[in-house]
């Protein structure tokens, strides 16, 4: 049922994704006050009453609901084949595509290596050797009054 009906959502906004800024667009009254407050509906004075042209977000709002459907299309297709049965075929076919993307897209070993720098060496640091300012006995305590 999902499968059904993420491939008729994506069949109504496939129309959507070429309309222009002079496109008029009917919305339904709840959703009017929200696609204006969003951007992505505005009122114009060349649409008819009750119909908006799209607004500024309108095409960012069609190809998020593009790609929420693409989304559930996918997962809806994944939980059907499991439902009938298709797990361990799922799983080779995936392992495969992983494995030839894989191979494609891991970088050539000289691209990694040139950008892996050689450790640092500490520098060597002076040490004096000798009393410092202070005796450790004169910091224990209370503060003793002058």
């Amino acid at each position: 049922m999902l499968v059904v009906l993420a491939a008729v959502g994506l069949l109504r906004l496939a129309p959507l994704l070429g309309l222009g800024a002079t496109a008029c667009l009917h919305a339904a009254a709840p959703v009017v006050p929200a696609g204006i407050h969003l951007g992505v509906l505005s009122r114009s004075g060349a649409c008819p009453q009750h119909t908006f042209s799209p607004g500024a977000n309108f095409a960012v709002a069609i190809h998020l609901g593009v790609l929420a459907l693409v989304a559930a299309l996918v997962v809806a297709t994944i939980v059907l084949l499991r439902a009938l049965g298709a797990g361990p075929w799922m799983l080779a076919v995936l392992a495969s595509i992983r494995d030839r993307l894989g191979s494609r897209l891991v970088p050539p070993l000289s691209v990694v290596a040139a950008g892996v720098r050689p450790p640092v060496a500490p520098a060597p640091v002076l040490v004096a050797a000798g009393v410092g300012d202070h005796e450790p006995l004169q910091r224990r305590g209370p503060p003793r009054p002058c």
